[in-house]
């Protein structure tokens, strides 16, 4: 291999490490980018979606809860009330437990967020490993020949 060849292969080497360079930057900031959209919107919409499902339930039980204590107390307070508002604490941290159930959910999508953070950094880290590879052959072909 004379000095000729070494010089194209060096040229082409360095036009493809050009070429996959932005290739991985564009893809790269693509998916970013629509990562980025689809978390705000998803996140938008669940929280929306939750708010109002929380509001609804919490009017409803409110209705319920209200209308059932007119009953109560049209029964007698000490035979009916207390076994009422046992139950009604259960209902309420059934719902407490729901709501936890929905925040951990919105935990879950920043989560998601932090794992793709790190496969992205780990393709940026292999990219540079393929740098580093690049640049020892560029090396490797620049050495004389030895006889």
């Amino acid at each position: 291999m004379d000095i000729k060849d070494k010089k194209i292969i060096e040229e082409l080497l360095t036009k493809q490490v050009e070429n996959l360079g932005q290739v991985i930057d564009t893809r790269l900031q693509e998916q970013t980018e629509n990562l980025n959209k689809v978390m705000d919107v998803r996140f938008q919409e669940q929280s929306k979606h939750f708010g109002q499902v929380i509001d609804t339930r919490f009017q409803e039980q409110s209705m319920i809860l209200e209308s059932k204590m007119i009953n109560v107390f049209n029964e007698g307070f000490e035979q009916i009330v207390l076994p009422h508002i046992v139950r009604h604490d259960d209902k309420i941290d059934g719902l407490e437990k729901r709501f936890d159930g929905l925040e951990k959910k919105v935990d879950d999508i920043g989560y998601s967020q932090d794992r793709m953070e790190r496969k992205l950094n780990a393709v940026v880290d292999r990219q540079d490993k393929q740098g580093i590879e690049i640049k020892k052959i560029k090396k490797f072909v620049k050495m004389p020949e030895t006889v």
